[in-house]
C-alpha cells in the first residue's frame, strides 16, 4: 500500500488552521486543504503493514484502537496516492456513509493506532479522508443512487442524528422507506432558529439546536414526555404501533421510549 519508501521520503502534513482570534469572528471552515498533489503524497507515506491497527477497531481494556466503522485505510491510501480518487471514494463509501462529517469531526483513532506512528509521525489518514469526499462532490461521484428495487415496506427510525441517519441510508439502500422519529423542531424551525444566531445574533434560549437536543441523544434519557407538547406523543406512539409495535403502547402506564 502506498509507496514502499513513502514514508521515509515524505515528511507528515496537515491541513493548517487558521487562528483562534480569526475564527471566532465567523462560522467559516478553517482548515486550509491539501492540494491534490500534496494529498498524493501523504498517501504515499502508508506503510505495507502486515497487519493494518488503522482499521481493527478493537477494544483494548475499555479503549477502541482503530477505526470502530473499520474502513480500509490502506486501500484508499494507496488509490489516492496512484491518482484513482473515484475508487477511492467508493472503498471508503463502503464502510462510511458519512466521510463529510468524519473527515472533518472525528478523533482519528485510526491515526493514533498507525504503524508509521509508532516511531514516528501517523499517516495523516483524516486528511486524506477529507480529500476523497470533498473531490468525490466536486467531480460528482458522491450523488444519489436510488435503489433498483423497492420492498414497499416502512420501518422506524428515532432520532435524527448520526446513527439514526446512516441507519435510514442503509435501509434506503436496501429498498425500504424509513420514516425517522425526531423530537427536536422541525428542519424549518431550526433553520430559522440557527440564521437569527448566526446572522442577527438573537439566541433563542428554548432552542433544542443550540443546546444539544434534537439529534445525537435526543432519545438518550429514554423518556419521549420530555419537553413535548400538544398531541406529538400520541402521534409518535401511533405510528409505532402502526409499524409493528404491541398497541399496548398507547395505554399501558405512562407510555414512554427507551432501551425496554
Amino acid at each position: 500500500m502506498g509507496k514502499p519508501t513513502g514514508f521515509m521520503e515524505y515528511n507528515r502534513q496537515t491541513a493548517k488552521a487558521s487562528s483562534p482570534k480569526e475564527r471566532i469572528g465567523n462560522f467559516n471552515e478553517f482548515h486550509t486543504p491539501l492540494s491534490k498533489e500534496e494529498q498524493q503524497r501523504q498517501g504515499a507515506r502508508c506503510m505495507a503493514c502486515g497487519v493494518p491497527f488503522c482499521q481493527s477497531g478493537m477494544e483494548l481494556m475499555g479503549m477502541v484502537s482503530g477505526c470502530p466503522l473499520h474502513n480500509l485505510v490502506p486501500e484508499w491510501n494507496d488509490l489516492v496516492y496512484t491518482g484513482n480518487w473515484e475508487q477511492a471514494y467508493n472503498r471508503l463509501a463502503k464502510t462510511n456513509n458519512f466521510p463529510e462529517f468524519t473527515s472533518r469531526v472525528c478523533p482519528a483513532l485510526c491515526e493514533a493506532a498507525c504503524t508509521c506512528g509508532h516511531y514516528g509521525d501517523a499517516v495523516s489518514v483524516k486528511e486524506n479522508e477529507y480529500g476523497i469526499i470533498e473531490n468525490a462532490y466536486e467531480q460528482g461521484f458522491a450523488k444519489a443512487k436510488p435503489p433498483k428495487v423497492r420492498t414497499g415496506k416502512r420501518i422506524a427510525v428515532i432520532g435524527s442524528g448520526p446513527a439514526g441517519l446512516f441507519c435510514a441510508l442503509r435501509l434506503i439502500e436496501r429498498g425500504f422507506r424509513p420514516i425517522i422519529i425526531e423530537r427536536g423542531e422541525a428542519v424549518e424551525e431550526r433553520r430559522a432558529t440557527i440564521k437569527k444566531f448566526f446572522g442577527e445574533k438573537i439566541l433563542n434560549v428554548n432552542s433544542n439546536v443550540q443546546f444539544g437536543e434534537g439529534g445525537a441523544g435526543t432519545f438518550s434519557d429514554g423518556k419521549l414526555n420530555t419537553q413535548t407538547h400538544g398531541g406529538f406523543n400520541r402521534d409518535v406512539l401511533e405510528l409505532f404501533a402502526k409499524f409493528g409495535a404491541p398497541e399496548e403502547v398507547l395505554y399501558l402506564n405512562k407510555p414512554h421510549i427507551g432501551s425496554d
